[in-house]
């Protein structure tokens, strides 16, 4: 709704995670006004990992701050933040803070303090079994190049796994790797011909791309499937 929480804020933080990839291109455009409305000068914006590289415009700067898949309100014309320039990230420390949306679900890690197996002596703990789950965690904690790593074991031994393509392909989109993306995508819907939410990553790349013919093409199959009561919302 155009007029929510109107007379509110502005807000130093907005969190919307994981409601504009699933709307249409003027749904998502007003949406995106409404939180600029909200959000202060210099206030961050939080939103799903696959949504990141498709919000960033003009008006939108990422962060780039590990774990965190945030945006700075920017004053729209010169794509730089409002007001005076963020602090420098933090340098490594050993206690890390939790990754955003680790507290939905254990990460299934031993802590980062105390001894390891090999300072005690005992035999090495065996690597965790590459599964979906475990890849989409990794992701949620902003880790993509072990989530990929995840991903490609997986598809190593199963080549036909749709969702460990498509999982991929919205990590891959995560971290700006558009073509790579739309290749596993693609792979996805081939494996998946009703992967409604596969089929909406790809209208949003070529919405990015420029190719509205292609966009039409995947929107319009998306909503037959719907139409049929078939797909994930």
């Amino acid at each position: 709704d155009p007029g929510f929480a109107a007379g509110s804020g502005p807000y130093d933080i907005v969190f919307c995670r994981d409601l504009i990839i699933y709307q249409t291109a003027d749904a998502r455009k007003s949406i995106l006004r409404t939180l600029y409305g909200l959000t202060a000068p210099r206030g961050l914006l939080f939103v799903g990992h696959a949504e990141l590289t498709s919000i960033m415009t003009e008006r939108w700067t990422s962060v780039r701050q590990p774990c965190a898949f945030a945006l700075m309100k920017s004053d729209g014309k010169t794509g730089a933040a409002t007001g005076a320039s963020p602090p420098a990230p933090p340098g490594p420390s050993r206690a890390q803070p939790p990754a955003f949306g680790a507290g939905r679900r254990s990460s299934g890690h031993r802590p980062r303090s105390g001894p390891s197996p090999a300072d005690s002596g005992s035999s090495a703990v065996s690597p965790e079994r590459p599964t979906l789950e475990r890849a989409s965690q990794l992701a949620d904690q902003g880790r993509l190049a072990e989530a990929t790593a995840v991903l490609e074991e997986i598809l190593q031994h199963d080549r036909q796994n749709a969702r460990a393509h498509f999982l991929l392909g919205i990590v891959q989109e995560a971290g700006g790797d558009t073509r790579s993306a739309e290749e596993s995508l693609n792979r996805a819907i081939y494996l998946d011909a009703d992967n409604v939410e596969a089929l909406r990553h790809l209208v949003l790349l070529a919405e990015r791309r420029g190719d509205a013919a292609a966009a039409r093409r995947l929107r319009g199959r998306a909503e037959r499937i719907l139409s049929r009561g078939r797909g994930a919302p």
